[in-house]
């Protein structure tokens, strides 16, 4: 399919949405998480977006998972005040999550092994 003015775009991939069918499928997705009991938490992995992010956060969203410490810095920087780490933590993680909570954000990590967790909450009290 070619779009009206396709010629003049940019040669880098680029998003295109329909901002209503977006609307449309945020708002079914909400209302089925709502009917069911389920606080619904959107990964962010396929978007990266913080735009994308708070407009699901504000149709009712508790928050947005993350794979990265990274990614969860730059949605909190975008806007977005719950992160869910869904990878296990790298060891020097720890100080770089905390000072996402000491900036007022909710962060909640995965952790697979007691060393994680000891870790996480040596970083947590420093901070």
């Amino acid at each position: 399919m070619k779009f009206p003015g396709a010629d003049a775009l940019p040669q880098t991939p680029l998003l295109v949405v329909d901002k209503a069918a977006l609307l449309r499928n945020l708002d079914r997705m909400q209302a089925l998480c709502d009917a069911a009991g389920v606080r619904l938490r959107a990964h962010g992995k396929t978007h990266k977006c913080s735009t994308l992010g708070r407009l699901i956060v504000s149709r009712g969203a508790v928050g947005l998972c993350c794979q990265t410490v990274g990614e969860a810095e730059a949605f909190v920087a975008g806007g977005i005040t719950d992160v869910l780490v869904t990878a296990p933590p790298p060891a020097w993680a720890g100080a770089r999550l905390a000072a996402l909570a000491r900036s007022g954000a909710t962060v909640g990590v995965t952790a697979d092994d007691a060393g994680q967790i000891d870790r996480l909450s040596d970083a947590a009290v420093a901070a």
